[in-house]
């Protein structure tokens, strides 16, 4: 069986034809697009930028990745209101007018079931050594 050489094997691997082109895929199609667009917009940001501007020559990103960090938001300041109670003028926020109210709430709706038991307690019992089981004055 005669030998091939290296070059006889490369020669009849490589044809004299040129290349065909190949199509781009159409995820290819959608990134050039993509880039182009981008482009455009970043053009667009920086046109009403004065040229003169600091721009980090050491790290050339650092501005773009400084637009594409979110501002961070403004610390909201609580609602105040000036109350008076006992007659003197109190500042309350929106946080502790809601806290005392559900305390107040909780407290009001407590106070209103003592006073039921002891109603039912005083006119329940008929005499000064009588003594009723807890059931009995609860009803």
């Amino acid at each position: 069986m005669p030998e091939l050489m290296l070059s006889d094997a490369i020669e009849s691997d490589v044809s004299d034809q040129p290349a065909t082109e190949v199509q781009p895929s159409a995820r290819e199609l959608m990134m050039e697009k993509i880039a182009a667009e981008n482009s455009v917009r970043v053009k667009n940001d920086f046109d009403g930028m004065d040229e003169d501007a600091d721009i980090d020559q050491d790290n050339p990103d650092a501005d773009q990745l400084a637009l594409q960090q979110p501002a961070t938001p403004p610390v909201a300041t609580p609602k105040v209101h000036t109350l008076k109670v006992d007659g003197e003028e109190r500042t309350v926020t929106d946080d502790e007018l809601i806290r005392s109210y559900q305390k107040n709430a909780a407290a009001d709706r407590r106070l209103e079931e003592a006073t039921q038991l002891l109603r039912q307690a005083s006119a329940g019992a008929q005499g000064p050594g009588e003594i009723r089981p807890l059931e009995a004055v609860r009803g």
